[in-house]
């Protein structure tokens, strides 16, 4: 509407008030253009009284009056706050020079007492500023603390003022509590350097008093026993126990307290025991109690020693065989000419034919028949059945279903690769652009691309197919050539002539999704 119509003069939008009046916004749409009929005063042409300012932040206020327009002068009474640690003079309640000297005076809160004194919390408030009145002696630990029974008064702390165990005292031996294997010593229980060589001592142990034979070695389990023997304090070593027949001992395990045959002793050297084949060779079982230890003696070869020749692919399950011949430990290998068939919409590559990984991407290539066509677009036409001739297909077969054959199915294509796109497998399909659309309407541009070719979809109206209200007439004053300069008329045309021409000819519009 606003493109095809105008409306008619109002005080709101077509007259201006003067300086000091604002717009009646309730006679918005007066149409008797007047000062009287469209404005009203603001505190910008009111006049304060005596002993009061102008609010200039009020000054288009409409609410024209001594208290929305006007302020009173400052003082202290009204328009300063003491800091802290002072209080109002209320004989200066009306002052006009605003500052701490002349509206102000100290209280309690801003007087520092001196040492050995504490302030009065409860007198903070006076403004009578003194020693006497504003603070109080303190207490000390030395005068007005005792320490619990186990502690001492700190001597360093005798004056200070936080009256606790852990400010006045510190501890003494009496509670140190001594570990297991220690017991107390009486004579430093008044001692304050609380440690465990202050205030304990050792009592006699198997760590510390009892020495363990040869062959044996102490129980660190027992460290702290207070039975001082043997078989308390000690346990064997593999220095005690004698390996059987076909054994050695270890002797790097002597000082070993796990004494069995397993953890003292080891087995005399043989095939199976102390040579280990190298890959790709298997034990001799016969030959297990050899003391001869060499690889010809002790191993045999398997099917792992032997390399393939060209053409033959090992045999896994072959692996372990000691017959070591190309029948046992290898297979023909399959390629892809002759051992795998792609599956429909793919066609062989030749040049792999030889290829030793049979799958489809190594072995074939896609055809259209894989190939899904972008929207605006569908399947090349064409019904060839391509395999009717197909063994004779470059004599037999005209050029157009060679094509489409190769393209469609991978059939016919004489040894050539085939790459799949919109180029070779896919067609435009008509869109809106050239779509007829009845009188009245245009071709709507954000549908240009669309394929459902129908009105409703490919038109939008232009102003000519709409009916202007009562009070409105159409805007014919543009009459603009639409088709003067169209290819630029993003930056050529102006917006009125823009504005003009996409509502009466659906040309220039603005672009899709910002109309």
């Amino acid at each position: 509407m606003d493109t095809c119509c105008k409306k008619l003069p109002t005080c709101g939008t077509s007259f201006s008030c003067p300086s000091g009046y604002a717009e009646y916004h309730s006679h918005f749409h007066a149409t008797s253009l007047s000062v009287e009929e469209c404005c009203r005063p603001t505190c910008a042409s009111y006049t304060c009284h005596h002993g009061y300012l102008e609010r200039a932040s009020e000054f288009s206020d409409t609410d024209v009056s001594l208290e929305t327009c006007c302020r009173r002068e400052p003082a202290c009474g009204t328009d300063f706050t003491c800091p802290g640690g002072y209080a109002a003079y209320h004989s200066h309640f009306m002052a006009a020079v605003l500052n701490v000297e002349e509206c102000c005076q100290p209280t309690c809160l801003t007087y520092e007492c001196p040492h050995g004194y504490l302030g009065r919390p409860d007198e903070m408030a006076l403004t009578t500023v003194s020693l006497e009145t504003c603070c109080r002696k303190e207490p000390a630990c030395g005068t007005s603390f005792t320490c619990p029974e186990g502690y001492a008064l700190y001597h360093s702390h005798f004056r200070a003022l936080h009256l606790t165990q852990e400010e006045c005292c510190r501890p003494t031996c009496e509670t140190y509590t001594c570990h297991h294997g220690y017991v107390e010593n009486h004579l430093a229980y008044s001692d304050t350097d609380v440690s465990l060589e202050t205030c304990c001592r050792r009592e006699p142990a198997c760590g510390t008093d009892f020495e363990c034979p040869a062959k044996y070695a102490p129980y660190h389990s027992h460290y702290l026993a207070l039975h001082l023997t043997q078989e308390e304090c000690c346990r064997p070593t593999c220095a005690t126990y004698t390996c059987h027949h076909g054994y050695v001992e270890r002797h790097s395990e002597f000082r070993d307290t796990m004494v069995t045959l397993e953890t003292c002793c080891k087995k005399e050297p043989t095939c199976g025991t102390s040579f280990d084949c190298p890959s790709g060779y298997n034990q001799v079982h016969s030959h297990f109690r050899a003391e001869v230890l060499s690889l010809e003696e002790c191993c045999e070869a398997t099917c792992l020693t032997l390399s393939c020749p060209h053409g033959y692919l090992e045999r896994p399950s072959k692996f372990s065989s000691t017959t070591v011949r190309v029948e046992t430990c290898c297979r023909k290998e399959p390629a892809c000419g002759t051992d795998f068939t792609c599956p429909d919409g793919y066609m062989a590559i030749h040049s792999h034919f030889m290829a030793k990984v049979l799958n489809v991407q190594e072995c074939c290539e896609p055809t259209c028949d894989t190939f899904t066509c972008p929207t605006g677009t569908s399947r090349k036409p064409g019904n060839f059945d391509c395999d009717a001739g197909l063994s004779n297909f470059e004599a037999g077969w005209s050029e157009p279903k060679k094509d489409w054959c190769c393209a469609m199915k991978g059939k016919g294509c004489a040894g050539l690769t085939f790459s799949p796109g919109v180029d070779t497998c896919c067609q435009k399909e008509p869109t809106c652009v050239d779509f007829e659309c009845p009188q009245g309407q245009v071709v709507d541009p954000c549908r240009a691309s669309s394929t459902h070719r129908t009105v409703e979809n490919c038109c939008r109206p232009t102003c000519l197919t709409y009916t202007c209200p009562q009070g409105y007439h159409h805007n014919s004053m543009g009459d603009y050539d639409c088709n003067a300069g169209l290819s630029n008329f993003r930056f050529g045309w102006s917006e009125s002539k823009k504005a003009w021409c996409c509502a009466h000819e659906g040309k220039g519009c603005p672009e899709c999704g910002s109309m």
